[in-house]
């Protein structure tokens, strides 16, 4: 059996929505019964059972990482997280591509930083360094992994006369090991690893202008914010931040609340994010605006408003018990269809033997 490694560039220690992917498929890979596999990381994690080693280490600029590819893993086939991890490697290599990084800095570059590096990410950067490697990376490997079907469709509608294979593998959970949530009334949780980030930035304040118009109904809060951030929520009765929250406190937290908000921008080019995965295994309703629904199907079973007012007459309107748990339902039956890690890694089986037929 061929050996295959499965290369991150990034700490799997720190959990994130790069370091949940690849360990998910890492995990489906082995119980499914395929166990030659390795993980490479700049950081190894502890809690998952998983064949794991350390290479390199972080790399400056992330993004181009020139002259800076890593020994040769050992392996047959390197599948690699992100463009710049497929630069990385020296041996055959699919890219796996969590999001379409093309598109997704132009349009992030539209709306946070400095006018100076607005300017340097779209109108230097992406078009004259980021862009040809990305599409070059794409064109040369020997198959492509998209986490969503939206970003497939970007790269075919972007790059000309792409001939790489492309299969859509979701982003995934373990719905299985997700409870529903017991909460009886309306409360709405919001979380992220880090608020101050460029994709987070903005969310607190969407959340915040929904919650003026909810006074009744308490908002919780989990992940680090700037303090600024948090005297912004501090301000408001009904707005408790919780912090920054490990694995079995999260679960608690999700079982508190029975609504989850998703209030983004419209520059994520990605798959689906997977606080809305977990949201949706705990059977709680999502509440989300269009950039916050990026990357899943089908989104009839969210509830969808860009505008603070409409989506807090969306949330208020989940008072009723009855149509909470019809939205929370539907939602864990997509994900479990959809987004079940031992589903999608038989994906992955297959595409490894493709590529190295």
């Amino acid at each position: 059996m061929n050996n295959i490694g499965l290369f991150g560039p990034f700490d799997l220690s720190r959990r994130d929505g790069n370091t949940i992917r690849i360990l998910m498929q890492a995990r489906g890979l082995m119980e499914n019964g395929f166990s030659n596999v390795t993980v490479f990381a700049y950081g190894t994690c502890d809690k998952t059972p998983v064949p794991q080693r350390r290479v390199g280490d972080r790399l400056f600029p992330k993004k181009f990482p020139f002259r800076q590819k890593l020994p040769r893993l050992g392996v047959d086939l390197v599948h690699a997280h992100h463009y710049h991890g497929a630069m990385l490697v020296r041996e055959p290599v699919i890219v796996d591509m969590p999001s379409f990084t093309t598109l997704q800095t132009n349009a992030m570059y539209q709306h946070v930083g400095t006018a100076f590096k607005r300017f340097a990410m779209r109108r230097v950067f992406n078009p004259l360094v980021q862009t040809p490697i990305e599409a070059g990376i794409i064109r040369n490997a020997r198959h492509v992994i998209a986490a969503s079907e939206n970003i497939r469709r970007h790269i075919l509608e972007t790059i000309p006369g792409v001939a790489t294979p492309i299969t859509v593998v979701t982003n995934t959970i373990d719905p299985r090991a997700y409870e529903p949530a017991q909460h009886s009334g309306l409360r709405v949780g919001l979380s992220s690893s880090n608020f101050t980030d460029t994709i987070d930035l903005g969310c607190l304040d969407f959340a915040m202008q929904v919650a003026d118009r909810l006074p009744d109904v308490e908002f919780l809060i989990a992940g680090p914010m700037s303090a600024e951030q948090g005297a912004a929520l501090a301000a408001r009765p009904n707005m408790k931040p919780l912090g920054l929250l490990g694995f079995n406190d999260y679960r608690t937290f999700m079982q508190s609340i029975s609504v989850f908000l998703m209030p983004y921008g419209f520059y994520d080019y990605g798959g689906s994010k997977f606080k809305l995965l977990e949201a949706g295994a705990c059977g709680l309703a999502v509440a989300s605006t269009t950039g916050g629904a990026i990357g899943f199907e089908p989104e009839d079973v969210l509830l969808i408003e860009d505008e603070p007012e409409a989506l807090a007459e969306r949330i208020s309107a989940l008072r009723d018990p009855a149509l909470r748990r019809e939205h929370g339902m539907a939602l864990r039956r997509e994900i479990e269809a959809r987004h079940d890690y031992l589903k999608e890694s038989l994906k992955l089986i297959e595409i490894y033997g493709k590529a190295l037929s």
